[in-house]
């Protein structure tokens, strides 16, 4: 946060920002600290820009000893009860990850869109007008997982957490380095390469037994 506010500090007064950030770090869990990002750039009138891929679906408001992921699903924004048109979040992500469907989205707080044409800059982007419309199918899967995340989606994030906390305390019953930062993906260090080698068969292996149990592995490798 200290380059953060470094860096805002030397732009002029009156010049247009705009701060990109993920709402979590896909590669190890982390949560960006949306709050201390906020109050650092609301004064100045950013714009801050969140892509939230993995949060949404899996975060959501009011996060308690019951339901530490919050409830709901809306994302890192509603997790951190954070006012989109106050600190003029703009809200992107796909839906590739919780919902497991093609597509994704953009929005922010209608006041926002009348600042500054948000929306309308999205809808005439590049990438929305050179790119083929999501097939029928594909919608038709994304609302089905919508409709699942309102019937049952709280039950459903709280039996996720229970399976991350049950494959962390097995990784420490094996002594197992890694990294856990409350998000429901957990870094796992090995070495050396033949180790890893060896891990990832037994894993690749395991996954069909695991799917079979009802849980859907999917482990990312180095180099990504």
């Amino acid at each position: 946060m200290k380059q953060l506010e470094r860096v805002v500090s030397s732009i002029p007064e009156g010049a247009d920002i705009t701060y990109v950030c993920d709402g979590v770090y896909s590669t190890d869990g982390e949560l960006a600290d949306l709050p201390a990002i906020c109050a650092c750039l609301r004064p100045r009138g950013a714009k801050i820009l969140v892509d939230d891929s993995h949060g949404c679906g899996v975060l959501g408001r009011n996060p308690d000893s019951e339901q530490p992921l919050g409830y709901g699903g809306g994302g890192v924004v509603k997790y951190f009860g954070l006012d989109y048109a106050e600190n003029n979040i703009i809200y992107a992500g796909q839906l590739s990850k919780a919902f497991n469907s093609p597509g994704g989205f953009v929005g922010c707080a209608r006041e926002t869109d009348e600042k500054f044409g948000i929306l309308n800059l999205a809808k005439n982007s590049n990438t929305l007008v050179f790119t083929g419309p999501i097939c029928t199918a594909g919608l038709s899967s994304a609302k089905t997982t919508l409709d699942l995340n309102a019937a049952e989606g709280d039950l459903q994030r709280k039996r996720l957490l229970e399976a991350t906390l049950g494959f962390c305390e097995g990784l420490k019953a094996l002594e197992c380095p890694h990294t856990y930062h409350g998000f429901p993906i957990v870094n796992i260090y090995w070495t050396p390469v033949q180790v890893c080698a060896e891990v990832y068969r037994e894993l690749m292996s395991a996954r069909q037994g695991a799917f079979q149990r009802g849980v859907i592995t999917t482990p990312m490798w180095y180099p990504i």
